[in-house]
C-alpha cells in the first residue's frame, strides 16, 4: 500500500512535470551564474534573471546587501565576496554553465523570476547548497515543511564543518541569522 502511495503522490506528479505545489515544472537553460543564489536562465525565448528561493549565499560583487551584511556581521567586504566566489564556484561544480534545468516559478516580475531549482535527479538545488555548506536559509516563498528541512540541513553542515562551515563559521554565523 506505501508503495501505491508513493507511486501516486511522488512519482507520478515527476513523470507528470507538477511539482508538489502542484504548479507545472518548466524547463529552462542555464545561461550563467550571477552569484549561488541568483542566474541568468533562457525560459520560453527570453533571458530572465532568475532568483532561487530559500537560500541566501554570500554575495559575490558590490551591491546594497554586501554592504548591509558586512555592516551587520562587523566583517570587510573583500571576505564575504571571498566566501561569495566560493559558494558561486561550488554552484558551478554541481550545477555546470549550459544545463537544462526544472524550475517552479514561486513569483515572476517584469525581469526576474523567483523559484527553485530540480537538480537533474530531481533533488531541490538549494537544498543541495546548504546541504553542503554553501548557502543560508532563506524562508521566502517556501512552505513550512521544505523550510524545516532546509533549517535541519543547515544544522548539519555547521555540526559538520562542511563546505564554508569548515574556515569560515563565525562569518557563516553572523551570514546565517
Amino acid at each position: 500500500m506505501q508503495r501505491i502511495r508513493f507511486i501516486a503522490f511522488v512519482v507520478l506528479p515527476l513523470l507528470l512535470g507538477l511539482s508538489y505545489a502542484g504548479t507545472r515544472l518548466k524547463e529552462a537553460k542555464l545561461i550563467k551564474f550571477s552569484d549561488a543564489d541568483s542566474m541568468w536562465i533562457l525560459m520560453d525565448g527570453r533571458k530572465i534573471k532568475f532568483i532561487v528561493v530559500g537560500i541566501d549565499a554570500p554575495e559575490e560583487f558590490k551591491s546594497r546587501k554586501l554592504r548591509m551584511d558586512s555592516k551587520r556581521c562587523h566583517i570587510a567586504q573583500k571576505h564575504i565576496r571571498r566566501l561569495g566566489r566560493r559558494a558561486t564556484s561550488y554552484a558551478k561544480s554541481i550545477l555546470p554553465e549550459g544545463s537544462v534545468i526544472k524550475i517552479s516559478i514561486y513569483r515572476q516580475e517584469k525581469t526576474k523570476v523567483y523559484g527553485s531549482i530540480y537538480m537533474p535527479d530531481g533533488s531541490l538545488y538549494a537544498e543541495k547548497l546548504i546541504k553542503e555548506g554553501y548557502a543560508c536559509v532563506s524562508q521566502e516563498g517556501l512552505d513550512d515543511k521544505t523550510i524545516e528541512r532546509l533549517k535541519t540541513s543547515l544544522s548539519e553542515a555547521k555540526k559538520k564543518k562542511k563546505g564554508l562551515w569548515k574556515d569560515f563559521s563565525k562569518i557563516m554565523n553572523c551570514l546565517c541569522k
